[in-house]
Order: C-alpha cells, then structure tokens, then sequence
C-alpha cells in the first residue's frame, strides 16, 4: 500500500514534528515575549507624557511583552477622551472616577503612589503676598482668584466642589500659561500636580511656584484603554501589577520625580484639604 508520508518517517515522529511546530498554540515558551501589542497614546510637546510612557513601556518590557506605543501630539483634553470612546486612542491616563471606570477599561494600579493628589499652586510672582495670608478653603474664596484647568478636567470639578472660581480652556493646554502671566484674561493661577510643577515653572519662567500651600485629595492616575482595546487589559494590568511588585514603578517614580519632590518640602507646607464628590 503507498503511503502519504515520506520514507523512514514513521506515523508517530510526524506527530512528534506537529506537536513542536513553531504555529503550535503550545509551542510559546513561558520565558518568551508574546505577540506584539500596538497602543496609541497621547503625548504632548512639553514632554508632560513622559513619565506615563516610560512606565508603560517599562513595565512590559519587564514581561517580555512585545509592545509598540504610538504618540498622537498635542490633543486638547475633550478631544482625547473621544478618540479614546471611538477608538482612536487605545489608551490615556487620568485621575480615577467612577465616570471614567464605568465609559473606559480601567486598569487599577495607581500611577504616582498619590502625587497627582497634592497640588502646588503656579503663580504671578507679585500674587504671593496674597497666597501668603492663605490658610483654608475659605481664605482662598476670599481672594476670588481663579483657577485654570483643562476642559473637562477632574481637578476642575474638584475646585468647583469647594465652591472655587474656575476658568475651564478648551484649547491646547500649554497656551494658557502665559495667559496667567498675562494678568487680565480671566484666570489667575494654575494647580498643578506635586509630580510636574518644578518643570512647568522651569518651562514658563514668567510664573513661580507658590511657597507655603499644599492642597491635596485621595486620588491618583489610572492607565484606561478604549473599549476596543479591552483584550489588552490582562496585558497591562499585570505588567503594571508586576511593576509594582517588583518596585520598577517605585524606582521610575524616584528617577522622574523624586529631586523635585525634595525641592518641593512638601512635608513643611500648609496642607489643605479638598473635599471630593463622586
């Protein structure tokens, strides 16, 4: 009878050679990089992303997870949320709320083991005399300045909670330092996270860093990926999960941060409360 299968090979070596076939679903080593991931995020000219990025792209890398992070440059805030919804991002940072967790696919590791809940103010520097007499929510109504945020910024909702005068700019936001510095354009100062102010104040030389005030709330970033990137979940999750585990997040938050914390005295400011709603 002939046979289908070359001579000298036998039935049971060829089944041997299937089993060990490179296609094979089980021929992937544990040790071995997955399959190649592909995330757009958005990233911005003043390289406020930087950190985000690295630490994504470090913690899969710590896995062995083949990834290739796209930027998309300089989107105002409502836009990017959108392009994350209609899957034209695959993945943003942001403070974590119910809204975003409920819209997006959260991954819940913290980002900044809660620096982006304390927030230093950027200044006129002729303001700080008035920032000087400031001790509470109250005092700072009383001065009846302004703060700028971005369009649909969770910070913005927060300063609002506590009855604070809010400006909201639906632009770029790298344009509305110099209409702090400027004076008259309706917005007075800029609360910005513990983690990014001293490079802000180094890029806008126009505006200092507010000495004595420290105001804060328990929360902090959380990495969410659209809805049509939801399969990557499991990936980054456990990437960032590993990260933190292994102390990769806390030695980036170090590299990235940690001499402008120390420049900050963060521990001798004037702490203050903001009272967060849901």
């Amino acid at each position: 009878m002939n046979s289908i299968f070359s001579p000298g090979i036998t039935l049971a070596a060829l089944i041997a050679l299937v089993a060990i076939s490179p296609s094979s679903s089980a021929s992937r080593l544990p040790s071995e990089p997955a399959d190649l991931i592909v995330l757009r995020v958005p990233c911005f000219s003043d390289q406020r992303h930087q950190f985000y990025v690295q630490l994504l792209r470090s913690s899969l890398d710590a896995v062995r997870q083949s990834a290739q992070i796209k930027c998309v440059y300089d989107l105002p805030g409502r836009r990017m949320w959108k392009m994350v919804g209609d899957g034209k991002l695959d993945l943003i940072w942001g403070v974590q709320t119910p809204d975003k967790d409920k819209g997006m696919v959260p991954i819940q590791v913290a980002l900044t083991d809660g620096l982006v809940g304390q927030r230093v103010l950027l200044i006129r520097p002729e303001d700080q005399k008035v920032f000087d007499s400031v001790n509470s929510i109250q005092a700072l109504r009383e001065t009846e300045l302004v703060a700028g945020f971005g369009e649909g910024w969770f910070d913005a909702k927060v300063w609002r909670t506590n009855g604070l005068p809010v400006y909201e700019f639906p632009h770029q936001f790298s344009l509305i330092y110099s209409m702090v510095s400027i004076g008259n354009r309706g917005v007075d100062y800029l609360p910005r996270g513990a983690n990014e102010i001293v490079t802000e104040a180094q890029q806008h030389k126009r505006l200092i860093i507010e000495k004595h005030l420290l105001f804060y709330y328990d929360r902090d970033m959380r990495f969410y990926l659209s809805p049509h990137a939801a399969a990557y979940k499991p990936i980054v999750e456990n990437a960032l999960k590993a990260a933190e585990a292994s102390g990769l997040k806390r030695r980036l938050i170090d590299r990235a941060f940690g001499s402008d914390i120390k420049a900050l005295n963060l521990t001798q400011r004037r702490r203050i409360q903001l009272q967060v709603l849901d």
